[in-house]
C-alpha cells in the first residue's frame, strides 16, 4: 500500500493547489523553493502517480483533486492529536502558540510570555504579532491555542469565543512638524487626506471610513478598511511616523514616553470611535492548555495594573 508519510506532505500538496506557483507557496511554508520541489518529487514517487501538472502553471491532476478533498479532515484530525498531546504534557514539557495584534502584544503579551517563561522555564512558547484578521485565522485554523488580539469581528464567529481585555480610546499622532501637528483642533477630512500606517483596520471602524481616500482603502472581498502604509509591529507604526507625514494611532500607555520627550505629537481630532478593543480569541468547544489559561491569567493581570 502506498501512502503519504506526514503531515507536511499534505501542506505541501494544499499551499501548491492555493498558490499554483512553487515560489510562493515554498514562502508559505517557509521553506525554500528546491526544498519544495524536492518534497513534491518524493511524495508522487511515494504514491506512484503524478499530483500537479506543470505546463506553466501548476494544477492539480484528478489524483491532486482526491488528495485535496481528504486533506483537510487528515490535518485537522492530525491537530486534534497534537492538542490533546499538549493538554497531557501539562505546562514544564508543553508547547504553547499565541497570535497577537500589534496593541495586545505591546501591552501586555510580551511581558506575559516573559513571566510565563520565568515560572516554567521548560515551557515551549511561540508568540506571532499579526494583523488581527490574521490572528483570527490562525485560531480557526489551529495554528495557534489561543489569539489576542481586536475582539470585534471574532465575538460575532459561530466558531468562535472572546474575552474583552481591553477597551479605551485611541490617541492619533504624527511627527513633530507635521501640517496637522500645530495644537489646533482639526477634522476627519483633514485626518484621512494623509496616509495612515498600520495593519487593516478593525471592522468596527468601516462604516465611518469612506471608500477610498489618502488614509488608505477598502478591502471589497472581505469588506475591510486596510491603512496605506502596512507594518507587522509598533516599532516600525513609530519608526515610519517620524521619518513621514503618516499618521497613525495607539493607546496612550503605549506612547506616553514618546509623547513626553517629544519625539511625536498628539492630533486633535474629534474620533470617538477610534478605539482599542482587544481580548482573547479561541475556538469554541475547544479545551485550553493549562499554559494558556496561566498566559492569560498573567494578562489579565498586567492590564489591572498589577505587578508581575
Amino acid at each position: 500500500m502506498v501512502m503519504m508519510h506526514s503531515a507536511r506532505h499534505l501542506e505541501i500538496v494544499r499551499a501548491l493547489a492555493e498558490h499554483r506557483h512553487f515560489g510562493r507557496a515554498a514562502e508559505t511554508l517557509g521553506i525554500s523553493q528546491p526544498a519544495l520541489s524536492k518534497g513534491l518529487n518524493h511524495i508522487e514517487e511515494t504514491i506512484g502517480v503524478r499530483l500537479f501538472d506543470r505546463n506553466g502553471t501548476v494544477t492539480p491532476t484528478e489524483f491532486g483533486e482526491i488528495v485535496l478533498a481528504h486533506s483537510g479532515a487528515i490535518l485537522n484530525g492530525f491537530s486534534e492529536l497534537q492538542h490533546e498531546l499538549e493538554l497531557a504534557k501539562g505546562m514544564d514539557k508543553g508547547n504553547l502558540q499565541i497570535s497577537a495584534g500589534i496593541f495586545a502584544a505591546e501591552a501586555s503579551a510580551q511581558q506575559a510570555v516573559g513571566a510565563l517563561s520565568l515560572l516554567h522555564p521548560k515551557l515551549r512558547c511561540s508568540l506571532f504579532v499579526k494583523d488581527w484578521a490574521a490572528v483570527i485565522e490562525d485560531v480557526l485554523n489551529r495554528s495557534s491555542h489561543l489569539g489576542f488580539a481586536d475582539i470585534t469581528e471574532a465575538s460575532t464567529h459561530p466558531d468562535l469565543e472572546t474575552e474583552l481585555v481591553c477597551e479605551e480610546q485611541l490617541v492619533v499622532f504624527a511627527r513633530p512638524g507635521h501640517p496637522l501637528a500645530n495644537g489646533q483642533q482639526i477634522t476627519f477630512a483633514e485626518m484621512i487626506s494623509y496616509p495612515w500606517v498600520g495593519t487593516s483596520l478593525p471592522s468596527s471602524w468601516r462604516a465611518n471610513l469612506p471608500q477610498e481616500a489618502t488614509y488608505g482603502l477598502i478591502d471589497e472581498r472581505n469588506d475591510r478598511a486596510i491603512t496605506r502604509i502596512v507594518v507587522e509591529n509598533f516599532t516600525s507604526m513609530l519608526r515610519v511616523v517620524k521619518t513621514g507625514n503618516a499618521i497613525c494611532a495607539g493607546p496612550r500607555r503605549l506612547l506616553e514616553a514618546e509623547l513626553a520627550a517629544g519625539t511625536i505629537r498628539q492630533l486633535l481630532v474629534d474620533v470617538p470611535w477610534m478605539k482599542a478593543n482587544y481580548g482573547f480569541i479561541w475556538r469554541r468547544g475547544r479545551s485550553l492548555p493549562p499554559s494558556a489559561l496561566a498566559f492569560m491569567d498573567i494578562v489579565r493581570s498586567i492590564e489591572a495594573g498589577n505587578p508581575v
